[in-house]
């Protein structure tokens, strides 16, 4: 074969090539045809961001979470906490199905005002069967303190007190004082923007210093907030060096430990600005009988564990104040209260 043939023969070639499309061998579509029909412009990356889904940081944290041995029994902790109450309100259900059909009389009822046991009606008085005598305990908050949040945190959870502590802390504004603040447990739902200043008071220095700790390190930032250790009951006297009124006055399971709980209250109104309120988040005695008798049955207990008497009448000491009811609620069986309230 001569060269010029073969230079022929080469040309044939190339210009095959050149001009026969690619056949897919998926699609059986000449290539340069599909990309001529569908492009409309220039082949641009996909945008790559670095912000995850809620849902993958959602799988990131349980991740976290399941390495965690600690974090794994708390978890299964809070579930079995979660079915216990479940099947006791489920038990509650049974209960009240059955003595409505049946007819009889339902120990599990409420009660109103006429069949309330004699205790309900004297707890307010502190001399009925089941009620602790009152003495300061401040000697238990001070052992507490370091441990407090650790012990306190399944029970608050499972029981939805954290939702009722951020009702609490929507009403808190102006010049607003804390008694009874504790280890600071209401601080992740205040509003710093709503308060001008805010006062920390407790009988603990233990408990104030954590309080101080957690503030601090929430709202670093944040100067008009003072920490003043001293007993609701001293409350006038302790303002009276700076003659200092407040907004709001508020307090989340306070009264069942204080020794007075009635003069405390009177001290509430007596540092109150004119049109302030005092916010108040409460456990004291059920409107259910069965639910009062268990109160009964562990209140020395519970007064020598937690340094709160549980079983009190909150309901007839705050009527008995003398202070204007704004808005209340009852919760858990009626055993958790919550008021807003004012002077007269």
């Amino acid at each position: 074969m001569n060269s010029s043939r073969i230079l022929s023969l080469s040309s044939q070639l190339s210009y095959t090539t050149l001009n026969t499309p690619v056949i897919s061998p998926i699609t059986q579509t000449p290539l340069l045809a599909r990309y001529a029909s569908s492009a409309r412009g220039p082949i641009r990356p996909a945008k790559v961001t670095n912000n995850p889904t809620w849902i993958k940081k959602l799988k990131l944290r349980w991740r976290k979470m399941d390495d965690d041995p600690v974090a794994r029994k708390r978890f299964a902790m809070a579930v079995i906490a979660f079915y216990m109450i479940t099947g006791f309100f489920g038990f509650q259900y049974l209960q009240d199905t059955k003595y409505r059909a049946t007819g009889e009389a339902n120990p599990y009822k409420p009660m109103d005002g006429s069949s309330a046991d004699s205790t309900t009606k004297a707890a307010g008085t502190e001399s009925a069967p089941g009620i602790v005598e009152p003495r300061d305990t401040t000697d238990v908050y001070e052992s507490l303190a370091k441990e407090y949040d650790d012990k306190i945190w399944l029970e608050e959870l499972t029981s939805y007190i954290w939702w009722t502590r951020r009702r609490l802390m929507r009403a808190v504004e102006g010049d607003a004082l804390e008694v009874s603040c504790g280890t600071g447990r209401n601080i992740k739902y205040l509003d710093p923007k709503k308060v001008n200043s805010i006062t920390y008071l407790d009988s603990s220095p233990a408990m104030l210093e954590v309080t101080k700790e957690k503030f601090e390190k929430r709202f670093p930032n944040y100067k008009n907030v003072q920490y003043v250790k001293g007993r609701a009951e001293d409350l006038v006297a302790i303002a009276a060096k700076s003659g200092q009124k407040f907004n709001t006055i508020f307090e989340s399971f306070g009264l069942c430990s204080h020794e007075d709980p009635a003069k405390a209250l009177q001290n509430f109104r007596q540092l109150l600005k004119p049109n302030g309120r005092i916010v108040l988040l409460e456990h004291g005695r059920s409107t259910y009988a069965s639910v009062n008798e268990r109160m009964d049955r562990t209140a020395e207990k519970r007064a020598q564990e937690w340094g709160c008497r549980w079983n009190l009448d909150i309901d007839h000491i705050v009527k008995s104040s003398g202070l204007q009811i704004v808005d209340e609620g009852r919760y858990h069986f009626g055993s958790t209260y919550f008021y807003i309230l004012k002077a007269a």
